[in-house]
């Protein structure tokens, strides 16, 4: 088998939006914009789909979102000319080919998104070919069922955030995350509206139910390292991504606190992980949780 084409779509949403309210979620551009534009630049409103073509019928179709145009290009120009007539089989060759050719400006971000799309194109080829489901060609099922959680819970106002967490639990959820919406720039006062949310909460679904907290790397370290002794006492499961990913010594600072769990990892790739390693931060990453949000190849 052999591939014969690889095609390219970008798919915009081009309807009406809805602007996010402030403070819905803290996110990196907080500390470098006004705070009702921030969180648009992590909206998902396009995506890219690859479409990889053999020459059996076979095709396989892989997807990458939040940069569409840039990736495109990216699979465009440099990607697709290493897949014409090779064999999809061939994914290890054929990524270690994707990942060197990109190494001068990849290694992360699009780059890493344009190789995920296309891996993902691959392996649904090879699931095809086999008619087995890809999680058999992975090594298989590892556990009868696969517990997950809810995971919404933005900076609402506190009746509309309680009604939702409500929800969840009459739904049988038993775990769930929540957004905080506040970060550094909003001083004390805004520490005090975060623990707010988290006591609203907790006060719906009591401490059976395991509640995460993400900051969607909104915060800076002093600031994480003031909030931490204020989140001790909901028990949190983890708190996600309070510094961005290359903040490698800040995770590390925090991990060692040993006073709240931490989490991230979700924007990083290969590099990223073996960095964290390195640095001995031994951090439990999005890949090695026991719960699911999603499932994505980096």
């Amino acid at each position: 088998m052999k591939i014969t084409e690889v095609r390219t779509r970008v798919v915009q949403w081009e309807g009406k939006t809805v602007p996010l309210p402030p403070h819905f979620c803290t996110n990196p551009m907080d500390l470098v914009m006004f705070r009702e534009a921030s969180m648009g630049n992590f909206a998902f409103h396009g995506w890219v789909l690859v479409e990889i073509f053999t020459d059996t019928g076979l095709v396989g179709i892989g997807n990458a979102a939040l940069s569409p145009l840039v990736t495109k290009t990216l699979i465009d120009t440099y990607l697709k000319p290493l897949l014409i007539g090779a064999d999809p089989w061939d994914t290890e060759y054929l990524w270690q080919q994707m990942y060197r050719r990109t190494m001068a400006f990849g290694r992360k971000g699009v780059a890493m998104a344009a190789i995920s799309a296309v891996d993902i194109a691959l392996w649904d080829i090879l699931g095809k070919d086999t008619k087995q489901p890809v999680y058999r060609l992975l090594g298989g099922r590892t556990k009868e069922r696969i517990p997950v959680y809810a995971s919404r819970l933005y900076a609402l106002p506190l009746d509309q955030l309680r009604s939702e967490a409500q929800r969840y639990k009459s739904e049988g959820y038993k775990a769930m995350k929540l957004r905080f919406g506040w970060g550094p720039i909003d001083g004390a006062a805004g520490m005090q509206r975060n623990v707010e949310l988290l006591q609203t909460v907790r006060e719906v679904i009591g401490y059976d139910i395991d509640l995460m907290a993400d900051a969607y790397m909104g915060w800076t370290l002093d600031y994480a390292k003031r909030m931490l002794p204020r989140l001790e006492s909901f028990h949190l499961r983890w708190l996600e991504e309070p510094v961005i990913p290359d903040d490698t010594r800040g995770y590390k600072e925090l991990k060692a606190y040993g006073r709240v769990p931490i989490a991230g990892g979700e924007p990083v790739s290969v590099d990223g992980y073996i960095d964290l390693d390195e640095r001995h931060s031994r951090l439990r990453s999005d890949r090695e949780r026991s719960v699911a949000e999603t499932v994505q190849d980096y």
